[in-house]
């Protein structure tokens, strides 16, 4: 979903082609997210791994967070709201890249060569 909304909307001639693309693009980061956040609620109930279950949680909680402060940013046109944006756009590809690093860390070699 996030990559046909990409492709879409850089490909689409002209903008109003391009806007129901963005909506899809935001869509998939959405349910990226989402999932994300939900999966990191459950490995803390089910501890799979021997340390660091709360970190999905952490790696997914950026947008929902964003959402929830959205209020308090407004219509992001003061420079403080946009260094807060990028700001959490920065921290969600850290935590994606450190959650993707414990997950292929965590899982064992026999996993690999089944």
């Amino acid at each position: 979903m996030l990559i046909v909304g990409i492709l879409g909307q850089s490909l689409s001639p002209s903008y109003s082609a391009g806007v129901p693309y963005f909506a899809v693009w935001i869509g998939g980061l959405l349910v990226l997210h989402f999932s994300l956040f939900i999966f990191g609620i459950l490995m803390l109930i089910k501890k799979p791994q021997p340390r660091w279950n709360w970190f999905p949680l952490v790696a997914g909680m950026w947008v929902p967070l964003l959402l929830l402060l959205s209020g308090v940013l407004g219509d992001g046109g003061s420079p403080s709201s946009s260094v807060f944006v990028i700001a959490v756009f920065v921290m969600m590809a850290v935590t994606q890249a450190m959650l993707g690093y414990m997950l292929q860390a965590g899982a064992s070699y026999e996993m690999a060569a089944a």
